[in-house]
């Protein structure tokens, strides 16, 4: 797979490669976003974060892989930070990631695929702007990543990124090292082209910078070279100065200068310092010449020139790079800061190995010169990131560099005015400029990526094994900073972080705020529960130097411990949610006045998000509203010991009135009564088949019918004889008994163990023998008792108010 993409690689030329980024901001100024190509619109990449400076304490946050059917051509492109998110490209597809842990937020499709996809997307005014093959132009919505427009501007192959500035969108296509391309302006708001520069040889990684009147751009020579050769006997590029916006001629752009003495292609973004004062400023820029241009621009857009019309040379030079031995060219967009520009450089073979040329090199623009040179393993096609943090601590500025080659390190170096050689971040003397961090296992791969950061010091970039990763410094430690404000529970409830602040501190000094990604305990918590744990686990691997004298034999992978804080400490009480759930259950047969009062003050008792948990609330409603509603009789005085009693029998439905407002309390039971009573309690179970009694009026008894049937087919009653069951006949106390009995072992399966004696009663001789176990149940279960201290009355029978008093004791030990 290597060879056919060396092989491709070739057969369109020796590739070269500007740098790519999005809108870096000064040294003085807070990063926010990075939303512009080099960080910000003079594309100058030096920042003030405090990205890490050694491999000890580099981390690699997450890797996040996006591959695609077609692989490396269409790896994710470079990426933009957009409030929090990092958003890119792979193939036809635009994803939005979370900065801290590299989850897909969001994704949407586009239409068309880039050409290697090696440019970041262009942003502006909320809209995404996508360069694709051959010469589309698309927009898309930010928020929503749904497509607002896509245009065909031009032809050929999109690889140069897509500025912004002013409501217009800027990019070049390229269709053969000796073929015509374009360079374009576009509406934003609509996708309408606002003018096209023709140029023979086209615009490829060529990024321009635009100013308020005019656009600086360079172009490929248009002769089908791009390294120095013996061939190349006069320069033959062009570098254009053109009008901005709607300014243009029969829908041509507007040429306000160009300088057609360049060696070899420009393939990098333009890189602008601007004056003190004034429109006007120095344009920087590599060549796969080999050479590195500085241009004095006037706030018109034109250049400085001599009587004659020649360039000026107090504002206009070049650095022969290829002084440094084996140094064949440059597409790295220049860094510039301090009276220092710096630049990654490529060797002979872009696939080539510890080639002599490989490296970063360091200019000094007073002097207009080389200052020094220090190799890399591989190619460094893109651009450098440069951070100024830690000039107060030791006066050095940190550069960065991503090279294209496998694994695809991050090189740093540190440098000065008037420094003339390379000084060691890690200590360690030789001739490669020192590691920061080395993609491991599925991460390894050649890397055409620049690097974007945001203010923490996190570094952002992808490699061609399809990922898009997150480095930088080592976080040391998370602690929670504020407690939840809650730490009190009842068992059940879940862990609320609400309130909780929990903080990563960097190894940089810098905190940030990471409650939203640190993880805890989410299952029903146990009165065993005394703390919850909290921990932090978006770290993966970072580098370990092995001591060797060279630090490109440093161990890598080495996996980087998830964080915790110090727990936090509860109290778990007892839920009495599940009380209250049982307790409304246990109403179902039971309701009464007294029960019901005594379950609702046990619901208010408990939090709002307990009474969530009460799933069974809307039996309790429906019992408040049956008591709300009383009994209507006026014969059961108030406090009497049998109101409560028929307030069971009436509320539950066991026992109606003898009319509207009399309940008879002292009026005799049947044994007809008794079973519908007990019926009733059963909830009425469906009826089948019959009984050999005789003496049932189906005619005028119908309310007893069924539950007759029932009671015998479940061997809870007998007949008075075999064929006669006396549904008039009163019921006696022994045989009340006798029928909860059978109800509770045929009818319920439930053990009917229990006995205490009844010697004591003095007419314990008349209790028949089929009732004697179920007397002695009975009154040990304390549903009936004696008439008196000395007698139990087996043959007397049971009022209604009586039978109601033994029902609710009954139901309510059940």
């Amino acid at each position: 797979m290597r060879n056919m993409k060396k092989s491709f690689f070739i057969f369109i030329a020796v590739l070269c490669l500007l740098c790519f980024g999005a809108q870096g901001i000064l040294a003085d100024e807070p990063i926010t976003n990075w939303l512009e190509h080099r960080s910000n619109l003079e594309h100058n990449a030096v920042v003030d974060a405090k990205l890490p400076t050694s491999m000890n304490n580099t981390t690699l946050y997450w890797a996040t892989n996006v591959a695609v059917d077609s692989g490396w051509s269409d790896a994710p492109s470079h990426p933009l930070i957009i409030d929090d998110t990092i958003v890119f490209f792979a193939g036809k597809t635009i994803y939005k990631l979370d900065a801290v842990t590299g989850e897909v937020l969001a994704s949407g499709k586009i239409s068309y695929p880039s050409k290697f996809n090696i440019t970041p997307p262009g942003y502006g005014d909320g809209l995404i702007f996508a360069a694709q093959n051959n010469g589309r132009l698309e927009a898309i919505d930010y928020e929503t990543l749904q497509i607002k427009w896509t245009k065909q501007p031009a032809s050929g192959q999109s690889n140069c990124p897509v500025m912004y500035r002013d409501g217009y969108a800027y990019t070049g296509y390229w269709n053969g090292p000796t073929q015509q391309g374009q360079y374009v302006c576009i509406d934003a708001a609509n996708g309408n082209t606002a003018w096209v520069l023709d140029h023979t040889g086209g615009f490829y990684w060529a990024g321009s910078y635009v100013g308020k009147n005019y656009l600086l751009i360079g172009a490929d020579d248009g002769k089908g070279t791009t390294v120095t050769d013996d061939s190349m006997t006069e320069p033959c590029g062009t570098f254009y100065s053109v009008k901005t916006g709607s300014q243009s001629e029969n829908g041509k752009a507007v040429v306000i200068d160009k300088i057609e003495n360049i060696y070899g292609d420009i393939r990098c973004t333009v890189c602008f310092v601007p004056d003190a004062e004034g429109e006007g400023g120095w344009a920087y820029f590599t060549t796969c010449g080999g050479k590195f241009y500085g241009v004095h621009v006037k706030a018109d857009g034109t250049f400085y020139r001599n009587a004659e019309g020649s360039l000026d040379g107090n504002h206009f030079f070049s650095v022969d790079l290829t002084q440094v031995k084996g140094t064949k060219k440059s597409t790295s967009t220049p860094v510039v800061y301090n009276g220092r520009a710096y630049i990654g450089l490529c060797g002979e073979g872009q696939f080539t190995a510890d080639a002599d040329g490989h490296g970063i090199g360091v200019i000094d623009l007073q002097s207009r010169s080389l200052a020094y040179h220090i190799r890399s393993m591989g190619c460094i096609q893109t651009s450098g990131l440069l951070t100024t943090a830690y000039e107060k601590e030791d006066g050095y500025a940190y550069i960065y560099f991503v090279e294209n080659y496998q694994p695809g390190k991050i090189r740093v170096i540190k440098d000065k005015p008037g420094q003339t050689a390379p000084i060691r971040v890690d200590g360690v003397e030789n001739e490669y400029a020192d590691i920061l961090f080395t993609p491991f296992g599925e991460q390894e791969e050649y890397a055409i990526s620049s690097l974007v950061c945001d203010a923490y010091g996190t570094m952002y970039f992808k490699n061609d094994s399809c990922y898009v990763m997150a480095v930088g410094n080592a976080i040391e430690k998370i602690e929670v900073t504020k407690a939840p404000t809650k730490t009190q529970y009842y068992e059940g409830e879940t862990f609320d972080p609400s309130g909780m602040v929990v903080t990563a501190t960097y190894a940089n000094g810098l905190t940030r705020d990471v409650t939203k990604y640190v993880t805890y305990n989410t299952a029903p918590l146990t009165t065993k529960d005394i703390s919850i744990g909290i921990s932090f686990g978006h770290q993966l691997y970072k580098d370990a130097d092995d001591q060797n004298n060279t630090n490109d034999a440093n161990k890598t992978g080495q996996k980087v411990a998830e964080l915790y804080a110090d727990p936090i400490f509860i109290t778990v009480k007892d839920n009495p949610a599940p009380q209250v759930v049982e307790m409304i259950k246990d109403l179902k047969g039971c309701i009464t006045e007294k029960s019901v009062a005594e379950v609702t003050e046990a619901y208010n008792k408990l939090t709002e998000e307990q009474k969530k948990q009460v799933t069974n609330y809307d039996d309790l409603k429906a019992a408040q509203d049956i008591v709300n509603a009383g009994i209507p009789f006026t014969d059961v005085p108030a406090d009497s010991w049998y109101e409560e009693a028929v307030e069971f029998a009436y509320f539950n439905g066991l026992i109606k009135g003898l009319s509207d407002t009399t309940f008879g309390p002292d009026n005799t039971t049947t044994r007809a009564q008794l079973v519908t009573i007990l019926y009733r309690y059963a909830d009425s179970p469906k009826v089948n088949g019959t009984t050999p009694f005789m003496d049932l009026d189906a005619q005028n008894g119908l309310w007893y019918i069924d539950a007759v049937n029932w009671a015998y087919q479940n061997k809870i009653v007998n007949g008075t004889s075999d064929t006669t069951f006396s549904p008039d006949a009163k019921v006696t106390r022994e045989q009340l008994v006798t029928i909860l009995y059978r109800y509770c072992k045929d009818y319920l399966k439930m053990g009917v163990k229990e006995r205490v004696s009844i010697s004591k009663y003095s007419d314990i001789s008349k209790v028949d023998p089929y009732a004697m176990e179920p007397f002695q149940w009975a009154v040990a279960k304390g549903y009936i008792t004696g008439t008196s201290d000395t007698t139990l009355s087996p043959d007397d029978s049971a009022t209604r108010a009586q039978i109601s008093m033994i029902m609710m004791r009954f139901a309510k030990s059940l």
